[in-house]
């Protein structure tokens, strides 16, 4: 049955496919785009660690307290810009 709350309407499904940017992000690229998300946290406690390329296609960021025990690694794909928490 279509209508409203049934079946497919607007929004439903993924919308048109397209290809992600070309980009080639540095670490330092990265390393301000954690540090822009932390401060829109707004979490005291958390401070951004290291941030290094870890290969030609990956950078790697860490979260981490004031006292810099590692709460979350991020695996960053340069090309895209796709991040992934590292477990």
């Amino acid at each position: 049955m279509m209508g409203p709350h049934y079946g497919m309407g607007p929004g439903f499904g993924s919308g048109w496919r397209r290809a992600a940017p070309a980009r080639d992000l540095s670490a330092d690229d990265v390393r301000k785009m954690f540090e822009a998300r932390l401060a829109w946290r707004g979490n005291p406690n958390l401070k951004l660690g290291e941030v290094k390329e870890r290969d030609e296609d990956t950078i790697v960021a860490d979260i981490v307290t004031k006292d810099d025990s590692l709460v979350q690694r991020y695996q960053v794909d340069r090309h895209t810009g796709f991040m992934r928490p590292v477990y």
